[in-house]
């Protein structure tokens, strides 16, 4: 009864993490794919304007 609710316990908290986990791992690249995008538009201002 107590590793069942062990192992409950432990895919619980897995799959609690995981999202978290996912969220933050998306966050993150978000972030560095929008700085990037925002270079990019950058240079190319920079471009049209030369």
């Amino acid at each position: 009864m107590i590793s069942v609710f062990q192992k409950y316990h432990f895919s619980l908290t897995f799959l609690i993490s995981l999202p978290l986990i996912l969220l933050m791992y998306c966050g993150a690249s978000s972030t560095v794919f929008d700085v990037s995008r925002k270079w990019q538009a950058i240079s190319i201002n920079e471009h049209i304007m030369s």
